[in-house]
Formats: C-alpha cells, structure tokens, sequence
C-alpha cells in the first residue's frame, strides 16, 4: 500500500506605505526600471506530498507566490514553482537519495544546506546521495547543486540562483564501544554571485 501525505500551508500579508503620513510614490529599480508597490497584499502557499511504500518515499513540494493590487510593471508578479523534488530508500545497511537533500557537515560549521521553515529559509542539495552504515563505519558521500528557494521572504522578489556545485563526504569509525572517529570534506566550484534566475 502507498500512504499519502498532503500539507498545505498558506500566509498572507498586507503591505502599507513606507511612510503613512506622506503620499509615497513607487519607487524605481534603475535596472530595468521596475516598480517597487508600497500597497499591496501577498499569499505564499506552499503544497507538500509526500508518498511512502515499504522503504521508499516520494516528496514534492509547490510554492505559489500570488500579490493582489499590484500591476504588469512590478516587480512582484505571480508565480508558482516546483520547489522541491526527492526520491530516497532507506534499506537495513545503506540509504541512497536523488533529488533535493539537506547536509550538514561539522554541525552547520563545514558545511550547512538546512531548513528554517518553507518560508524562510530552506535551502537544499540538489543532487544524489549515498550512506552506508556497519557494526564499526558509517559512511556518506553526496554531490549536487545548490538550491535555495527561487523567491526571497525578505524582498519577495525572484532570486538569482546561483549554479554552485557542491560535493562531499563523511566517515565515521567505532572501533569500540563508547569511542568514535569522525573526518569529513566538502568541496565546491563556486559561480559568479549573479547567477541565472529562474522565470
């Protein structure tokens, strides 16, 4: 059998002029020209499913972002994305993942593609891993691309994603009870800031 799980998740926010004692113009990106709305009300909804059969799970996640009172000049404008994908099993001495993956290495210090909350921050390794786990070692390599999410919850503008690879690996050896050796890398191949944005 398939269990399914369905999340929905939806926020909205009304937005007031910068300064409420003055007329506020729009104001101009020079870039391109792009208008900023001081008056406006946003919805973030976010889809989560999530299928499991034995040892195997499927996840996917939709982020719509939709703003009312705004116009074809802003730069907010509707979008909806998918956001996250996987496909992982868990097996009695191995798991492998494909897909969007969360890493840590070194307790966040080395390396640290988490989750605050959908909203937020939730940013994901989009690649493949693989863990092995024995009586005395347990082991991990991983590699992919880096995936934040595509709007900004600050700015709630599209974001410039950057095309940074990323890879990696753990080991950790018990060679008795109570005593544990850990090494971990992380290497990446970074890009140019700008990045390409995903319309």
């Amino acid at each position: 059998s398939v269990n399914v799980t369905l999340t929905q998740t939806l926020i909205s926010e009304y937005h007031l002029d910068i300064d409420a004692f003055t007329d506020n113009p729009p104001r101009t990106r020079a870039s391109d020209g792009a208008l900023y709305d001081q008056k406006y009300v946003d919805f973030k909804n976010r889809t989560d499913v999530v299928l499991r059969h034995g040892t195997t799970t499927f996840n996917l996640r939709v982020d719509a972002n939709l703003f009312a009172g705004i116009d074809a000049l802003s730069v907010h404008q509707n979008r909806a994305s998918l956001e996250k994908i996987s496909l992982s099993s868990v097996q009695p001495n191995f798991e492998v993942a494909a897909g969007d993956l969360y890493v840590r290495l070194g307790k966040g210090l080395a390396l640290d593609l988490t989750r605050v909350n959908e909203f937020l921050r939730d940013t994901t390794l989009r690649g493949g891993q693989f863990r092995l786990r024995t009586a005395y070692v347990n082991a991990t390599v991983f590699g992919g691309f880096v995936n934040p999410l595509e709007v900004d919850d600050a700015t709630e503008e599209p974001q410039h994603i950057p095309s940074d690879v990323i890879g990696g690996a753990r080991v950790e050896v018990r060679p008795m009870t109570g005593m544990a050796f850990a090494a971990h890398y992380a290497g990446t191949g970074m890009q140019a800031q700008s990045g390409t944005r995903r319309d």
